[in-house]
């Protein structure tokens, strides 16, 4: 059982506590003419923590009564107030061709929206919200109905589990993937502080923005581009002027006894988080009470039940009103497989909690994470968080480090680019950085926030916030310039980055019957059922289609896709079923050609997956990805494996420079084009391999089994598959090498590796 590691009610805080809170925004130097300093503290935190005495009083309600729940982070990101953080961030945007939000916008038309759900007397608005918007964000595509109930139990900060949180604290949980669970796994119950273990996380969150508070009553297209673009928005609001005892809804900012319209004027903080799902600019100022300065109103659905509001549990609340949307704002978005990412590497699972840096004007430092690899394979992407849109960063990562020394050892990967919205981010990196089990390895990133001068995102403890944040010497490491590096728990206690590593899974199974798929995306070496495996329909009713599979768009997923007679048509937006062009892929290579076999690889090495076509030893590879035959040199014809009856084209990235090369595999005997010269030149320079000789009916079978970086060869028969996890080009029995079960039973089927 998993029982949040500070799961209490608040204790009463001495002002010693609050003093010493302010007092560590001053770091004194650690470094040879340097001085590092931590962000001032959010002041709306400051404040909830001089009133403390009265959390249990405003967060957890009498049975019956509706309660809120919100709580301000100790991260201040004042300075984004007003900023406008889209402009760049999404080119096919409706606001990029009308100029201007619509008028109105309302996700409960378009089907964007889960049903409303009922929070009752505990304090964890702040959970129901959260989910309100990744569930939001996963629809239409995907309809999920994800556990509040784990978050409140699991979320591992100072609160108790029904004493309130924020969207950083949902972001800490959802990043560190402890989250998004079934709510069947783990049911709502305000009653209890525990959750079951072991529980299957659904849906991994690898990135969250962070939209900046609003500045003005009319400050609204932040909030409105990210309805309309992602889904709902987490917001927060002053919600006690209506939640007296017994749920009575006194005069003032409340309008009518249903409660369904909300204008607050005060000066209070913000209580209660909700979802903005969209908006009405032309709702009467005189449908508040009291009347709004203005015409306008927010869509809300809150989380008191369908009972409560109008039309099921929703309500609108002015434009004018003081608090709505004023502190930030957070939409949970991209929520990814489980399968796409095979580890995790992390320091920081209670998230941001304070940012440092190295004085006033100096927007840019650097930070790193050193780990130790727990396994053989590779780094694909890196996480961190960004205070500022449009933060550049350079991410390095080397491998085969020295303690202590981030920038040492062996640099396998440099990516550049820029993050144009503040929040958490996931980098995919240029290249795949092979790593090996036992060895430390580092993530370094250089990051400029501009306009904000503490650019170092950290977890560390934070009194009656984030106390549980701990830390040990050798694994965060901060510098000014990237050359000399200090270890953070000299200059902060218990204090790490918040850089995340995560690796690239292994090749993964899979079978194709005639228009069907069934892929082991867990691979578990069974057949589970979606979403714990995939099932795609793609090719049924194209008699003799053959299965192609590769990276159709550079993003390193595998992407499905069929041939036939010299057509190809190919998932490009991996929704696993033909969407139609554009969205999807029809292409000609190889019509004309009888007996033409398809072909895919990455002929160039610039991480996209090409076609071609095979016949009778002859090879036509499209390298420029045009779908079209342009002769040579603009494309490659090629010859390997002429005079050979009864041979079967193969092809991989034999060497693991990135660049997929050629072979033939003809009764158990693998020739291998090593240096993609296109022609047979003998051993070493070429490779010939042995491997399934003896075995009737097989068919050869490519991939990167143990996630090196380099293509392994297997055999495929009649459902059973023998895979040379340790390329020693014999079968060596496992655990050395790999045998499944994956597709027995099934006549007429071909495997189809991939990294689903």
């Amino acid at each position: 059982m998993i029982e949040s590691s500070l799961a209490r009610s608040f204790p009463k805080i001495a002002v010693l506590s609050l003093l010493l809170l302010c007092s560590v925004l001053f770091v004194p130097s650690v470094f040879a003419d340097e001085t590092i300093q931590l962000a001032p503290v959010n002041p709306a935190f400051q404040d909830f923590i001089q009133s403390q005495q009265d959390v249990g009083v405003r967060l957890l309600k009498a049975d019956g009564e509706f309660a809120t729940g919100y709580i301000p982070p100790p991260v201040d990101l004042s300075h984004l107030t007003g900023q406008q953080i889209f402009q760049s961030a999404m080119t096919d945007s409706p606001f990029q061709i009308l100029g201007v939000p619509p008028a109105s916008y309302d996700l409960r038309t378009l089907g964007k929206l889960s049903p409303v759900k009922n929070q009752s007397s505990c304090g964890d608005c702040w959970a129901f919200a959260t989910m309100g918007s990744l569930e939001s964000g996963l629809l239409t595509k995907e309809t999920w109905n994800f556990s509040e109930n784990n978050l409140k139990n699991t979320h591992g900060f100072d609160f108790g589990h029904c004493s309130g949180g924020n969207g950083d604290m949902s972001t800490a949980y959802l990043a560190r993937w402890s989250g998004a669970i079934n709510e069947t796994d783990d049911p709502y119950n305000i009653g209890s502080n525990i959750s079951p273990s072991g529980l299957t996380v659904q849906r991994h969150v690898q990135d969250v923005i962070f939209i900046p508070a609003r500045a003005n009553s009319t400050d609204n297209t932040n909030i409105k581009q990210a309805v309309m673009d992602y889904g709902a928005v987490m917001t927060s609001y002053y919600a006690s002027a209506f939640v007296g005892p017994n749920n009575l809804y006194p005069t003032g900012a409340c309008y009518s006894s249903t409660c369904t319209t909300y204008n607050y004027t005060g000066a209070n903080q913000s209580d209660h988080a909700v979802a903005i799902v969209g908006w009405d600019d032309t709702f009467p100022s005189s449908s508040f009470s009291p009347a709004a300065t203005g015409n306008g109103a927010f869509i809300i659905r809150n989380s008191w039940g369908t009972t409560w509001g109008v039309n099921g549990g929703y309500f609108y609340i002015s434009y004018y009103d003081t608090k709505l949307g004023y502190d930030r704002n957070h939409v949970f978005h991209t929520a990814e497989s489980p399968a796409n990412y095979s580890r995790i590497y992390q320091y920081d699972p209670l998230g941001w909690t304070a940012n440092a840096g190295y004085g006033y004007g100096s927007t840019t430092a650097w930070f790193a994470n050193i780990f130790t690899a727990a396994a053989t394979e590779q780094v694909s992407a890196v996480s961190f968080y960004t205070a500022s849109p449009n933060s550049a960063y350079e991410i390095y990562v080397y491998s085969n480090v020295s303690a202590g020394a981030p920038r040492s050892g062996s640099l396998g990967n440099t990516t550049t680019g820029t993050l144009a919205t503040p929040g958490y981010h996931t980098v995919s990196l240029g290249s795949l950085v092979p790593i090996t089990a036992g060895q430390r390895f580092s993530v370094v990133v250089k990051l400029t926030t501009p306009g904000y001068n503490w650019p170092i995102p950290m977890e560390r403890p934070v009194t009656n916030y984030s106390t549980a944040a701990t830390a040990a010497a050798g694994q965060s490491f901060i510098s000014s310039a990237g050359s000399s590096w200090t270890d953070l728990t000299t200059a902060v206690a218990f204090a790490n980055v918040c850089v995340k590593a995560f690796t690239e899974p292994s090749e993964k199974i899979g079978i194709f019957d005639q228009g069907t798929w069934y892929l082991d995306s867990n691979q578990s070496w069974a057949w589970n059922g979606a979403p714990s495996d995939t099932l795609g329909i793609f090719g049924v009713g194209l008699t003799g289609a053959v299965p192609v599979v590769g990276d159709w768009t550079g993003d390193r997923k595998t992407k499905i896709g069929v041939f036939i007679d010299g057509i190809w048509y190919l998932d490009m937006n991996r929704s696993w079923q033909w969407d139609g062009e554009p969205t999807d892929k029809r292409g000609v290579f190889g019509v004309g050609l009888t007996g033409a076999i398809p072909v895919v690889g990455d002929w160039t090495g610039d991480g996209i997956t090409k076609i071609g076509v095979y016949m009778d030893g002859t090879w036509y590879l499209d390298l420029n990805n045009n779908w079209q035959w342009d002769g040579e040199p603009t494309d490659k014809m090629g010859s390997f494996g002429i005079g050979l009856t009864g041979e079967v084209p193969v092809v991989g990235d034999w060497t693991g420079d990135g660049i997929t090369k050629i072979g033939v595999y003809m009764d158990g005997i693998w020739y291998l084009d090593l240096n993609n010269n296109w022609q047979w030149d003998g051993e070493p320079t070429d490779k010939m391999g042995v491997f399934g000789v003896g075995l009737t009916g097989e068919v050869p079978v490519v991939g990167d089994w143990n996630a090196d970086g380099i293509a392994e060869i297997g055999v495929y028969q009649n459902g059973l598959w023998y895979l040379d996890k340790n390329r020693s080009w014999n079968w060596n029995g496992e655990p050395t090498d790999q045998f499944g079960v994956f597709g027995v039973g099934l006549t007429g089927v071909v495997p189809v590796p991939g990294k689903w």
